[in-house]
């Protein structure tokens, strides 16, 4: 594909959870599409949490993602969770718009991110991220 597709934008990145709600105040997306592939850059944090259980994830990412790919994001900087999360990571799957946290170590078991180490406090979960990802 040629690279004559070129577009910058802003998106609004959303904490989600299975169930509850979790609320924030600094949601700042950028990204850049060349062609097909789609680079974004955020930070997040959370301002208030209720009744959350289940699963973390992020939703509102730019573009689908391209199917059958998935692609693995970067965190810069990260502070005020509710565990150590030496381990954390990030990803994208195919045909989706939404992150899947996860914690692994070399050679151990793959577990999703759970409600138990995301702190409910008014300025928690902070993260400044990156992830770079190819869509249709």
């Amino acid at each position: 594909e040629l690279l004559d597709d070129y577009e910058e934008g802003t998106f609004t990145p959303t904490y989600t959870s299975a169930n509850g709600t979790i609320t924030s105040s600094v949601n700042v997306g950028r990204y850049v599409k060349v062609g097909n592939m789609i680079h974004c850059n955020f930070n997040i944090r959370s301002t208030g949490v209720s009744s959350i259980s289940g699963s973390i994830g992020i939703t509102g990412m730019p573009y689908t993602a391209h199917s059958p790919s998935r692609s693995a994001g970067s965190i810069w900087y990260m502070r005020s969770w509710g565990a150590a999360l030496d381990n954390l990571r990030f990803g994208i799957s195919a045909n989706a718009t939404s992150l899947i946290f996860y914690t692994q170590s070399a050679n151990g078991t793959v577990a999703e991110l759970n409600n138990g180490a995301f702190a409910t406090g008014s300025d928690n979960n902070v993260l400044e991220c990156s992830i770079t990802y190819r869509t249709s």
